[in-house]
């Protein structure tokens, strides 16, 4: 081989090594690539499923509730009266009905009492404001309550009047009951 003439064997060999070269980093860079792309995909089911399924890692309580409310017969009786007229007998049977429930409420739990029955079911608090709370019932199965003719809703709205007094609205949303803080 004479100097003018170029080493065609040395040129191919550079040349495989140059593409082997690049060969190698293509493949690098496909690899992180799809690391990436896997990475992201990763991130965005993650996101997803934040926003699509309802978590809740800590669960609402509201402080306002804990302790022991009766109905107040008085109130309720008097929240009637501004809507219609009540006579005397009318009045003496709402009080038969009215001032006789007691509800206790702990974090997670509400004990009623009512007529000699008592139940405890579980609840959750599931919205608040400063003025209302939301509360669930998420006990399946149905209250001895309802068995003495209570239609009892599975969401209740209790509407503060200060500390030691609310009100909710009752199932036919006819009027409504008040209870007051005893304990």
């Amino acid at each position: 081989m004479s100097l003018s003439e170029p080493d065609v064997t040395s040129g191919e060999a550079v040349g495989k090594t140059v593409n082997a070269g690049l060969e190698d980093s293509l493949t690098r860079w496909k690899r992180t690539a799809v690391a990436g792309l896997a990475g992201a995909a990763l991130l965005l089911a993650v996101l997803l499923a934040a926003i699509l399924i309802p978590i809740r890692l800590i669960s609402l309580t509201d402080d306002r509730l804990y302790g022991t409310w009766q109905s107040d017969a008085d109130r309720t009786i008097a929240a009637l009266r501004e809507e219609q007229s009540i006579d005397e007998l009318r009045e003496a049977k709402l009080r038969t009905l009215f001032g006789k429930l007691r509800v206790t409420y702990a974090a997670k739990s509400c004990t009623t009492e009512f007529d000699g029955t008592t139940d405890t079911r579980r609840y959750e608090v599931v919205a608040k404001d400063p003025s209302s709370v939301v509360i669930r019932d998420v006990d399946p199965a149905p209250s001895p309550l309802e068995a003495l003719g209570l239609n009892l809703s599975k969401f209740a709205v209790l509407h503060f009047e200060g500390p030691d007094t609310y009100w909710l609205d009752s199932e036919s949303g006819q009027y409504r009951e008040f209870f007051r803080r005893v304990r």
